[in-house]
């Protein structure tokens, strides 16, 4: 597994809202719960060049765009 870049976070001043964790704590760590803040963490996190851009099945969302594409169609 890559290590994160934090240099890269240092100098770019961004930060991407722990809403993850603050859900996991809430929800005494039930992560199916917290899907959705997980996925906002990773969007922000690729959308500033925190970590390498991935396609959302590669981190376990395919399923969850399969549905949303189908919604909103």
């Amino acid at each position: 597994m890559p290590r994160p870049k934090f240099k890269k976070f240092l100098k770019s001043g961004v930060f991407c809202s722990p809403n993850y964790m603050v859900c996991l704590h809430e929800k005494k760590q039930q992560n199916s719960e917290c899907r959705q803040s997980a996925k906002d963490y990773f969007e922000c996190r690729m959308n500033h060049g925190l970590m390498d851009k991935e396609e959302w099945n590669r981190l376990g969302y395919g399923e969850a765009n399969a549905t949303k594409n189908q919604i909103s169609q």
